[in-house]
């Protein structure tokens, strides 16, 4: 018993290093292989808890290869592991999925279920971004604006384009003098 535990617990250690170098093709092989050779993890709580993260990892990688089945993978995560750490997280990446879908209905209800202090600066940003884009897009511009104010001094992608949908809104809200300053800061 005691080898194939080690061998199982190698090949997990394997998709945690394949995470870490982005490779995560080979990453999601590994942890497919792990999942399944520990079906019957509840038995045991620690494996359990191993087998949850794998699932996480691997819905993580399937998200990173843009795969089809990325968002079922979060989806049966969140089912099975309602109170694991890493539920908020997954609400992200499924709520960024369906912004890059364009289904922006689908937006604001997952990334609202997110746990914003879990995850990066970067990824909080993103999250008031695509908020912000999703109110946008459904008429409501005072959310959108209040998201776009949020993170318009940001660094990066989102908080550059959040700040020119923040000028934006203060010109169409006859707010010149804030619209000129957030203009003139792009």
């Amino acid at each position: 018993q005691q080898p194939s535990e080690d061998s199982d617990l190698a090949i997990y250690k394997k998709g945690i290093e394949l995470i870490d170098k982005e490779k995560y093709g080979a990453a999601q092989q590994e942890f497919s292989e792990f999942i399944h050779r520990n079906q019957h993890a509840y038995l045991n709580p620690q494996r359990n808890n191993l087998v949850s993260n794998a699932e996480f990892y691997q819905a993580f990688a399937a998200y990173n290869l843009l795969h089809s089945n990325a968002q079922t993978l979060f989806q049966d995560f969140i089912r099975k592991y309602p109170t694991h750490p890493r539920v908020g997280e997954s609400y992200f990446y499924i709520g960024t999925l369906y912004f890059l879908r364009k289904d922006y209905d689908q937006v604001l209800p997952n990334l609202r279920k997110s746990d914003l202090s879990a995850l990066t600066r970067e990824q909080v940003t993103q999250a008031r971004f695509m908020m912000g884009y999703a109110y946008y897009d459904a008429g409501r511009t005072r959310e959108a604006q209040s998201m776009f104010r949020q993170i318009r001094n940001d660094k990066g992608q989102f908080g550059e384009q959040g700040a020119w949908y923040y000028a934006l809104l203060s010109y169409q809200n006859g707010n010149y003098q804030e619209a000129y300053n957030a203009f003139s800061k792009l």
